[in-house]
């Protein structure tokens, strides 16, 4: 094998391992994206719920509110 051909097998193999890792890290990249995208997703998932208990709160101290008003407007009576 001449000189020329063993530089060749050697760049050649060189370039392999680069794709090689090139497609690794394109794999993790996809695998990280694909991570982020679930945990935005239940981010958004939590918000909703927060927003849902938030709303159910309010709602509950409302009537909380208007049973008392009716409790003393029975006492006063």
């Amino acid at each position: 094998m001449s000189f020329t051909d063993a530089v060749k097998e050697k760049l050649n193999a060189q370039i392999e391992l680069w794709e090689k890792q090139l497609d690794e890290q394109k794999a993790k990249l996809k695998s990280e994206l694909a991570d982020a995208k679930n945990q935005e997703a239940e981010s958004s998932v939590r918000e909703e719920a927060k927003k849902s208990i938030e709303n159910n709160i309010e709602l509950l101290q409302h009537k909380i509110e208007e049973a008392k008003d009716r409790l003393t407007d029975a006492v006063d009576s």
